[in-house]
């Protein structure tokens, strides 16, 4: 086990943060880590493929991968709310690119989108406290 691999059991359960499990969250949670079946877990995925605890956090047709990276995005952009910067939005859709002007690993789509935007930063874009 490593070090360390633990700790979020000692994590205070802070409601304002969304830092709180439910009884099934924390079971399954446990289950996670100490590598136990997940009670209720189906046992073929949406995709079709042998469902288990590996595969339903990696599979991207199921939606995990998705819910995990909305979590991480909202958690972000109250942090940053929390701290008091204004204009601070969530999936905003960039300005049109001309995709010849960028490597093909950007996403240069007409609907592209940023997951956390802060649209200014300073102490003058900050609330007064």
């Amino acid at each position: 086990m490593e070090t360390g691999a633990s700790s979020w059991l000692y994590a205070r359960p802070l409601e304002v943060f969304n830092r709180e499990l439910s009884k099934s969250e924390f079971t399954d949670a446990l289950c996670l880590r100490y590598g136990l079946e997940i009670n209720g877990q189906f046992s073929e995925c949406v995709c079709g493929k042998q469902n288990g605890a590996d595969h339903t956090l990696s599979c991207s047709t199921g939606g995990y991968t998705i819910l995990r990276h909305n979590e991480i995005r909202d958690t972000l952009a109250d942090i940053i709310t929390h701290a008091g910067y204004k204009g601070v939005e969530i999936e905003k859709v960039l300005q049109p690119v001309n995709p010849g002007d960028y490597p093909k690993s950007v996403n240069t789509a007409p609907d592209a989108c940023s997951d956390d935007m802060l649209l200014a930063y300073g102490e003058d874009y900050r609330e007064p406290t």
